[in-house]
């Protein structure tokens, strides 16, 4: 992704996200593994009756996202999102964990969300969705699978979540307690696919210890290349589907199957930590397992993490620096 393009649609996400309201919080965060770097950057302002506007860059995906408030315990919500290259990272494929350049293939996608949150007392909320979105399969990419896309498709997500947590600290991927968040869908379009996945993520800190684990079960029909279970990566932003030591998005998963994971950080002295993870994977005849060895460090408003990544003989090198900047 170019400089100008970034500035591009920072611009644009700025001017949606500050009409008729002050922007509230920008965090933008630089993730790195061996061979591969993104950006993740988000723009989020919230209005005195708790409207949200939020544009973000993540990778190659573009959104705008609306909340807005209709009645005491609802809310609705609109999302446009634009993939305009290596959507579901069809530009880095991969062959028993090695690149497979030959696999590659251009994607772009683009899909809006029209849908309505349910708040179910203090600690959960329904939100079922409707969804149409276009993929534009291009070169590299087998004949069966660029007419298997060749249309608009439409269909319905349900996300239900229920989250017993006291504390969350973004900077450092922490909580304090237990989030739980499952979602189906269906869609039609040339044919029919459906998938669902729920994923837990719980914490608790001793001391200066914290412990953190993390489970996704997920299970699909109908699904190929473009629409499947993406998983791989050592970045802890990645929640549920991080399998560390393996590479970000190395998995493509057709069927059913399970990610956990495990770690634990050492707060040694103010501000720095040192932290160890383990995870695995199991769906078919793919049963990965991965651990690293992470340090970070907080300061002046950023955090800077950097780890040391193995699974399967292989070692990766992540880093992650993210930052914050708050408007009255």
């Amino acid at each position: 992704m170019t400089c100008k393009r970034i500035v591009a649609a920072l611009s644009f996400c700025v001017a949606a996200a500050a009409h008729g309201e002050d922007l509230k919080v920008i965090t933008a965060a630089v993730l790195y593994e061996t061979g591969l770097a993104a950006p993740s950057i988000e723009l989020r302002s919230v209005s005195e009756d708790g409207a949200v506007w939020r544009g973000s860059i993540n990778g190659w995906t573009f959104s705008l996202a609306r909340e807005r408030p209709v009645d005491r315990g609802r809310r609705v919500i609109m999302e446009i999102r634009a993939t305009p290259y290596d959507a579901h990272s069809s530009r880095r494929m991969y062959r028993d964990g090695l690149r497979a350049p030959d696999l590659d293939f251009d994607d772009a996608a683009l899909s809006v969300r029209a849908g309505m949150r349910f708040r179910q007392g203090e600690h959960g909320f329904i939100e079922p969705a409707l969804v149409i979105g276009d993929e534009r399969i291009g070169g590299g990419a087998p004949l069966a699978l660029r007419n298997a896309w060749r249309s608009p498709y439409a269909g319905f997500a349900v996300t239900q979540r229920i989250r017993f947590v006291t504390a969350d600290d973004p900077f450092t991927n922490r909580i304090e307690g237990i989030d739980v968040t499952a979602t189906a869908e269906a869609y039609h379009g040339n044919r029919t696919w459906m998938r669902a996945i729920a994923a837990e993520y719980g914490g608790v800190s001793a001391g200066r210890v914290h412990l953190q684990q993390t489970v996704a079960v997920f299970g699909g029909s109908g699904l190929d290349t473009v629409s499947a279970f993406l998983a791989g990566g050592s970045w802890d932003l990645l929640g549920p589907t991080a399998v560390y030591g393996t590479r970000y998005d190395e998995f493509r998963l057709l069927h059913r199957g399970l990610v956990a994971s495990a770690g634990a950080d050492v707060d040694v002295t103010r501000g720095f930590a040192l932290g160890a993870r383990a995870g695995a994977l199991r769906s078919g005849s793919t049963h990965p397992t991965g651990a690293m060895l992470l340090a970070t460090q907080r300061a002046g408003g950023f955090r800077i993490a950097a780890g040391v990544a193995r699974s399967r003989h292989r070692t990766t090198m992540t880093i992650t620096v993210i930052g914050a900047a708050f408007r009255p």
